[in-house]
């Protein structure tokens, strides 16, 4: 599981941003999850505002990779006309929360300093 959780959090920047997509799709999962966080809960979010989300953390250009991706494992839905992303809530297991933790500290902390 910790050899997961180290593989997952290489592939962010200090600043908590997907710089690239992972090999493997247990460590995509675990990346997924922490996207998969930052969605609002109990929220329907438009194609856009999805989008924004997704952009917001990551650095290699394909939210749409993302966004696609969060939907097969069943962490976002998406309606028939892909108008509303809802988050499918569940409760994360332990390596998601450790993956959710870490990258929550790094967007916390990198958003300190853009307030600074």
């Amino acid at each position: 599981e910790l050899c997961r959780v180290n593989l997952a959090l290489r592939v962010f920047d200090p600043q908590g941003r997907m710089n690239r997509w992972p090999k493997g799709y247990a460590v995509q999962r675990l990346c997924l999850v922490a996207f998969w966080s930052r969605i609002p809960s109990h929220r329907d979010l438009t194609e856009h505002e999805i989008n924004a989300v997704l952009k917001q953390g990551e650095v290699f250009g394909d939210h749409v990779l993302l966004r696609r991706s969060l939907i097969d494992p069943g962490l976002v839905k998406r309606t028939n006309d892909g108008a509303v992303y809802p988050r499918i809530e569940r409760r994360p297991d332990a390596a998601e929360r450790i993956v959710i933790r870490t990258l929550s500290e790094r967007w916390q902390a990198q958003a300190k300093q853009e307030d600074a």
